[in-house]
Protein backbone atom coordinates (compact mmCIF):
# COMPACT_ATOMS: atom_id res chain seq x y z
CA UNK A 1 0.00 0.00 0.00
CA UNK A 2 0.80 3.68 -0.47
CA UNK A 3 0.13 6.62 0.99
CA UNK A 4 -0.10 9.92 0.71
CA UNK A 5 -0.34 12.90 3.06
CA UNK A 6 -2.09 16.20 1.55
CA UNK A 7 -0.90 19.39 3.28
CA UNK A 8 -3.12 22.68 1.90
CA UNK A 9 -3.50 21.17 -1.05
CA UNK A 10 0.13 19.99 -1.94
CA UNK A 11 1.79 16.63 -1.50
CA UNK A 12 3.84 16.88 1.96
CA UNK A 13 4.89 13.07 1.42
CA UNK A 14 3.88 9.75 -0.55
CA UNK A 15 5.23 6.48 0.83
CA UNK A 16 4.10 2.97 2.64
CA UNK A 17 1.90 3.52 5.83
CA UNK A 18 5.02 2.36 7.58
CA UNK A 19 7.20 5.24 5.75
CA UNK A 20 5.12 7.77 6.62
CA UNK A 21 5.29 7.30 10.27
CA UNK A 22 8.82 5.83 11.18
CA UNK A 23 10.58 8.81 9.18
CA UNK A 24 7.84 11.61 8.62
CA UNK A 25 8.92 14.07 5.76
CA UNK A 26 8.35 17.45 8.03
CA UNK A 27 6.47 17.93 11.46
CA UNK A 28 3.04 18.55 9.71
CA UNK A 29 3.40 14.87 8.43
CA UNK A 30 4.60 13.71 11.72
CA UNK A 31 2.00 15.30 13.80
CA UNK A 32 -0.68 14.33 11.03
CA UNK A 33 -0.04 10.54 11.59
CA UNK A 34 0.52 10.60 15.38
CA UNK A 35 1.72 11.74 18.25
CA UNK A 36 5.28 12.57 17.58
CA UNK A 37 7.99 14.89 19.78
CA UNK A 38 10.51 16.82 17.82
CA UNK A 39 13.82 17.29 18.72
CA UNK A 40 17.24 18.41 17.15
CA UNK A 41 17.94 16.14 14.67
CA UNK A 42 14.63 15.14 13.79
CA UNK A 43 11.01 13.63 14.88
CA UNK A 44 10.87 10.64 17.52
CA UNK A 45 8.10 8.62 18.58
CA UNK A 46 7.45 8.05 22.27
CA UNK A 47 7.62 4.29 21.05
CA UNK A 48 11.08 4.66 20.57
CA UNK A 49 12.07 6.50 23.48
CA UNK A 50 13.89 4.54 26.55
CA UNK A 51 14.30 5.81 30.11
CA UNK A 52 17.14 5.03 32.70
CA UNK A 53 20.94 4.54 33.24
CA UNK A 54 21.06 1.31 31.17
CA UNK A 55 20.40 3.05 27.78
CA UNK A 56 22.75 1.44 25.33
CA UNK A 57 25.94 4.48 24.75
CA UNK A 58 25.21 4.09 21.19
CA UNK A 59 21.59 5.40 21.47
CA UNK A 60 21.40 9.29 21.70
CA UNK A 61 21.06 10.19 25.76
CA UNK A 62 19.75 13.55 27.01
CA UNK A 63 18.74 14.67 30.53
CA UNK A 64 14.66 15.66 31.56
CA UNK A 65 12.80 15.99 34.42
CA UNK A 66 9.54 14.03 34.86
CA UNK A 67 6.44 16.23 35.07
CA UNK A 68 3.59 13.59 34.86
CA UNK A 69 2.92 10.05 34.93
CA UNK A 70 -0.17 8.38 33.88
CA UNK A 71 -1.52 4.83 33.40
CA UNK A 72 -3.37 3.96 30.10
CA UNK A 73 -4.06 0.60 30.54
CA UNK A 74 -1.65 -1.14 27.77
CA UNK A 75 0.80 1.84 28.11
CA UNK A 76 1.96 4.50 30.30
CA UNK A 77 2.33 7.78 29.28
CA UNK A 78 5.32 10.07 31.00
CA UNK A 79 5.78 13.63 29.82
CA UNK A 80 9.18 15.17 30.57
CA UNK A 81 10.74 18.51 30.00
CA UNK A 82 13.36 18.51 28.26
CA UNK A 83 15.31 21.21 25.47
CA UNK A 84 12.64 23.56 26.93
CA UNK A 85 9.68 21.37 25.92
CA UNK A 86 7.18 18.87 26.90
CA UNK A 87 8.05 15.45 25.23
CA UNK A 88 5.95 12.51 26.08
Amino acid sequence: DIIVVMEKGRIAQIGTPEDVYRRPANAYVADFVGETNFLEGGAIRPENVLLGAAVPSDLARGHGIVRAISFLGAATRIEIEAQGRTLV
